[in-house]
């Protein structure tokens, strides 16, 4: 896989404007038709019902906006780093080559207040909430015990500080 410098990432932040709804970037990191893009989102709006997540925070999900892979490569995992450094400060929802895998998507959470940002993966029909309710302050991404609740897997987080790369 070439070495992409910082300036060809894509854009991943943008200014939000108070007449348009809160909305969450979504980045994509391989290339995909625009159909396939297209599954992607409507998954990550369908959110998971009360039946299978009962403890499931009461946040509203928010507006997604794409941001497709523009190269035809898939990067490695260490790009994540690179999408952290160039990003500005709002939250994002990555998918990845993994996510059409296990139906999971990675959340790159940072938070104003705290001097650590977190990223974690997460079932891909909770992404959407679980991000709003992290920026509404219901639920908190500290500690290497979190985990989406109602989920038989751990959710995989690490500190920004902490990444080589993992997920």
């Amino acid at each position: 896989m070439p070495q992409l410098p910082c300036w060809q990432l894509p854009e991943f932040s943008r200014s939000q404007d108070e007449e348009q709804p809160p909305t969450w970037m979504v980045a994509f990191l391989f290339p995909l038709e625009d159909t396939e893009r297209d599954l992607f989102m409507k998954r990550l709006v369908v959110v998971d019902n009360l039946e299978n997540w009962p403890d499931r925070p009461d946040a509203k999900p928010r507006r997604l906006l794409d941001v497709p892979w523009p190269f035809d490569f898939i990067p490695d995992s260490s790009i994540i780093s690179a999408i952290f450094e160039r990003g500005g400060k709002e939250p994002l929802i990555i998918i990845d080559e993994r996510s059409k895998m296990d139906d999971t998507a990675i959340l790159l959470y940072r938070s104003e207040s705290q001097d650590d940002h977190r990223i974690l993966r997460a079932p891909i029909n909770r992404a959407n909430i679980l991000l709003s309710a992290a920026a509404e302050g219901k639920i908190d991404f500290k500690g290497e015990d979190f985990q989406p609740l109602g989920y038989e897997t751990p959710a995989i987080m690490v500190s920004m500080r902490d990444t080589e790369f993992w997920l």
